[in-house]
């Protein structure tokens, strides 16, 4: 049956497009259809079959993807042993070797000890008050500092940091300035980099952040009132920028405007 072969030719490739998706139910389909022209005469397509399948089964992690219970590792794995079983046993000795290497090198997951570990974290944690639960992600800067741990000094200078930016936006804005890297800068200041700092000192315990010393005798507070007025300082630069970006602008235009439409030089008369 010569027909065999040109179709077991088209379904060798489309087996060849789906082994590396999650479409389980076509690959199974085309892999049936695989086997039913080899018993019909198509012996040789197994050998590339094999091969699809020794490749997803080293690009889904080999022996690891399978510890790991990774569904198209698996199936690699069936895949190559059906081939094998059909005539492509050759490809049990690369599927083996890698196996081999993949066990020597991996790094096994100590998910008991992890659990044992949790267990004694939980034993040795004592009840105390909780501060209220803080965003994973940075909120907005006028939120953060109305936060009931954030000290009386540091709230206000948040909030007058919180004050100046927006100013500052609004003055970019009006020098025609209000897209470029000066308002970036002054938005990373509101929208990421205070509330970061506000967000790292409500991470600290409550019982201490005001207390212990972090760095050079200073305490959390201490290191979030410099951060809040390094950040004050990185508001002021900018405005002081656009200023003097606003100022040479215009002696620029003057110089221009004075090249091409001032008075020239009076040709010399005899």
């Amino acid at each position: 049956m010569w027909m065999v072969h040109p179709i077991a030719l088209i379904v060798l490739a489309m087996f060849a497009g789906v082994i590396w998706t999650k479409d389980d139910r076509r690959i199974a389909t085309l892999g049936v259809g695989l086997v039913v022209l080899t018993v019909l005469g198509a012996g040789w397509v197994v050998h590339p079959a094999a091969a699809l399948c020794l490749a997803s089964f080293v690009s889904r992690g080999a022996a690891s993807g399978v510890l790991d219970r990774d569904r198209r590792a698996i199936r690699a794995a069936l895949g190559m042993a059906l081939m094998a079983v059909l005539g492509a046993v050759w490809v049990l000795v690369p599927a083996a070797a890698l196996t081999i290497a993949t066990l020597v090198g991996r790094t096994p997951r100590p998910r008991s000890l992890a659990r044992q570990q949790a267990k004694q974290a939980a034993f040795q944690s004592r009840p105390r008050p909780m501060a209220p639960p803080i965003p994973v992600r940075p909120g907005p800067l006028e939120m953060l500092a109305r936060h009931p741990r954030v000290p009386a000094d540091a709230r206000k200078v948040a909030a007058a940091l919180d004050q100046r930016c927006q100013a500052t936006l609004a003055y970019l804005r009006e020098r025609g300035v209000g897209t470029g890297s000066l308002a970036f800068e002054v938005e990373q200041i509101r929208g990421d980099f205070a509330p970061a700092a506000l967000q790292s000192y409500l991470q600290l315990p409550p019982e201490n952040a005001d207390q212990a010393p972090l760095l050079d005798g200073r305490t959390g507070r201490d290191l979030l009132l410099e951060q809040l007025d390094l950040l004050h300082r990185g508001v002021e630069d900018v405005r002081a920028r656009a200023t003097e970006l606003g100022g040479e602008q215009m002696i620029a235009g003057h110089r221009f405007l004075t090249q091409k439409f001032g008075e020239r030089p009076t040709d010399l008369k005899l």
